[in-house]
């Protein structure tokens, strides 16, 4: 007879899980939002040149470095596109603006020929990339970013002009966020992405027509999805699981929580001490992300004009923010440049502005590596099962793979490749 088996939550690795446990469970799906998908939410917009289907979450992903998910698309017939992963710094106090793809965007603007700061954060770069490449397979789990820094004498240039835009850009945090994350975390996520050499970067793709395409060639595989039912409460017991929600009680044989780490801690009626250690390991953070098609928050240099775009914070108090250009990373066919900025209404006109939504992201600080490494055995412990992004570096590919790590517990597939066990 097969398991009864819940899942709570229909993001990547929720759907994942549910899609390869479909022949070997019966499922029950339950959805706190109206819509599945989590992170995979595109919205229409209206531009002078047509419709256009515009991600405001997960975008990206490339066949090296997300393995597990785009092997499930190829599964699901689910094409993509080529994307582009470029970069770019803007500090609007001192005037500074560079792109990341070269000389041509390092010195978009002649005058950081003539910059000192400029040449010094080149020098430290070059030596943060070879220092790395050493330390990486040996440093310790509990040194920060800052502690690394001060330990290299790495300059101001480097780290606020470089180093904490980047990891401001790429885990959707703050400037002082990242400075906590540890530097062995870092390290590992630049060297798998190949960010530590000079050549051979991933070729980066996306989703076509948009990322909720992949949302219904998954979904149409599930049984049906109980939307807006937010789960109360999780009490385990030696014949099976109670889950309540919307005021009822369900009753299953094991649960899946495909969830934040928070979120699946606070629904545990009966958590025990390893459960609360490793889920308070990795808070979250609540971002808000605008779709707009205000082009003043871009670098004021189109050609700095990049896929990711930091600009930092200012004297009253403003903090820095990310505006990711969505006609780069999605080959729009658009007239006016559309853009998802997180946290910031500088130069965003109010009637430019398509869509506001929040999303969570997760923060990883020293004491989360120990606990991302105890990932297997938090499948099938106590008839529970953890899953979610928060896992590995909190990506895409993060996801699916602890979908498919559940889902190989109960013998439905092979074991994926996990990044914690890299």
């Amino acid at each position: 007879m097969r398991p009864r088996v819940a899942i709570v939550g229909t993001g990547i690795a929720g759907m994942t899980a549910g899609y390869r446990l479909r022949d070997h469970a019966d499922l029950t799906i339950f959805e706190a939002d109206s819509r599945p998908g989590g992170h995979a939410d595109t919205f229409d917009v209206e531009d002078p040149k047509g419709p256009l289907a515009i991600d405001t979450g997960f975008i990206v992903c490339n066949r090296e470095n997300y393995p597990t998910f785009m092997a499930l698309l190829d599964e699901l017939g689910v094409k993509t596109q080529p994307s582009s992963m470029s970069f770019s710094v803007r500090q609007p106090q001192t005037g500074l603006e560079w792109e990341s793809t070269g000389l041509g965007g390092l010195f978009a603007n002649r005058r950081n020929l003539f910059s000192p700061r400029v040449w010094l954060m080149l020098k430290d770069m070059l030596k943060f990339h070879r220092m790395g490449l050493q330390d990486q397979p040996k440093i310790d789990d509990q040194c920060s970013v800052a502690t690394y820094l001060e330990r290299y004498r790495l300059g101001k240039a480097f780290r606020d002009d470089y180093l904490v835009p980047f990891g401001a850009a790429v885990w959707s945090c703050s400037g002082q966020a990242f400075l906590d994350f540890p530097i062995k975390f870092v390290l590992d996520f630049m060297k798998h992405h190949r960010m530590l050499a000079i050549r051979g970067r991933p070729k980066w793709q996306t989703v076509a027509g948009g990322s909720r395409t992949y949302v219904k060639a998954l979904i149409r595989h599930l049984p049906p999805v109980q939307f807006n039912s937010a789960v109360n409460s999780i009490c385990r017991d030696d014949e099976g699981v109670t889950l309540v929600t919307c005021g009822k009680s369900h009753r299953f044989d094991e649960v899946v929580l495909a969830c934040h780490a928070d979120q699946s801690l606070a629904m545990l009626a009966d958590p025990d001490e390893d459960e609360v250690h490793v889920l308070s390991s990795v808070p979250f953070r609540m971002n808000t992300a605008r779709l707009h098609s205000d082009s003043r928050a871009l670098p004021s240099n189109r050609r700095c004009h990049a896929a990711w775009n930091f600009r930092s914070g200012d004297p009253s108090g403003t903090p820095p923010s990310i505006t990711y250009g969505m006609n780069i990373l999605q080959n729009l066919p658009a007239a006016h440049d559309w853009s998802v900025t997180l946290n910031d209404i500088r130069d965003i006109a109010p009637e430019t502005v398509a869509r506001t939504v929040e999303y969570e992201h997760p923060e990883f600080m020293p004491g989360s590596m120990a606990a991302r490494r105890r990932q297997l055995e938090f499948c099938r412990r106590r008839r529970t099962s953890f899953c979610g992004a928060w896992w590995g570096w909190g990506f895409h590919e993060d996801g699916c793979a602890s979908g498919e790590a559940v889902a190989a517990a109960f013998g439905a597939c092979p074991p994926p490749l996990l990044r914690a066990h890299i």
